[in-house]
């Protein structure tokens, strides 16, 4: 049963559409984010007008993350919004990191041998270095304690 629809795409293709949690939804075009919230019909909250190219995008139950190739300096750039589309923080990063999550408190982000986590204003909790190429990191307890996958090995981190 169709209970709304938008026009403000024209002739985009809509990539992505994510419920984050029970009302509200974002909608990711080639050229525009929009966010939604849905009680019993959807009401457009926001829409971001986009110039650059979207790289990735991830999400949370009330966050929302995309990297983004600033097309004036060619550099990556994180960025990250709450649920109604607010900027919580936007940062540089190493174009090796092409792997994101969202932790309880923060963003994991990961590439090659190289693992990094910051907090939820960007600042860096820890950044660290490995023997092996990362496969995967899965956050077990919050922000305490991460499963290192490799090829042949998985290792169990532990942070203080």
């Amino acid at each position: 049963r169709i209970v709304g629809g938008f026009d403000s795409y024209k002739d985009q293709l809509i990539g992505e559409v994510h419920f984050l949690n029970d009302r509200d939804v974002v909608a990711v075009a080639e050229n525009i984010i929009s966010f939604y919230t849905i009680k019993e019909y959807p009401k457009l909250i926001k829409n971001i007008d986009i110039t650059d190219e979207i790289r990735q995008v991830f999400y949370s139950e009330n966050n929302f993350g995309y990297v983004y190739m600033d097309s004036e300096d060619k550099t990556n750039v994180l960025c990250v919004m709450d649920s109604d589309g607010n900027r919580l923080f936007e940062k540089v990063i190493d174009e090796k990191y092409n792997n994101f999550c969202f932790t309880e408190s923060g963003i994991m982000m990961y590439g090659g041998k190289e693992f990094v986590l910051l907090n939820k204003k960007g600042k860096v909790l820890t950044n660290m270095d490995f023997e092996s190429e990362l496969s995967e990191i899965i956050p077990t307890d919050g922000n305490k304690d991460y499963l290192y996958i490799t090829t042949d090995k998985i290792y169990k981190i532990k942070f203080k």
